[in-house]
């Protein structure tokens, strides 16, 4: 039998550590959050001033050592909660990385 190219990874060979090494990896794969300059925060500011409900926008927000991309529909911003709703989904100001009109 041939290995090939293979790596042998010894706790891959053990069934009970196989969530606990997937685990590893994916927090390997974890960035820290990035700190947006005045000029990022006025242009995601200017965007939410122009946005009405229902327009289309992409947007992007860190969330537990991510950065998530996507394109959705504006519902609202709460100013009690410091969050913006877009498709159902609350973000809160102070994850959001960039916002733009489509």
């Amino acid at each position: 039998m041939e290995r090939g190219m293979k790596k042998w990874r010894p706790f891959k060979s053990l069934v009970e550590y196989d969530d606990y090494y997937n685990q590893m990896l994916k927090d390997r794969e974890k960035i820290p959050k990035p700190i947006l300059s005045d000029d990022q925060k006025e242009e995601i500011n200017s965007v939410l001033v122009a946005l009405r409900v229902g327009d289309s926008v992409s947007y992007s927000y860190y969330s537990d050592g991510f950065i998530h991309s996507s394109k959705g529909e504006f519902f609202y911003c709460r100013q009690d909660t410091c969050e913006i709703v877009i498709d159902g989904l609350p973000i809160h100001f102070d994850n959001l990385i960039s916002l733009s009109h489509n």
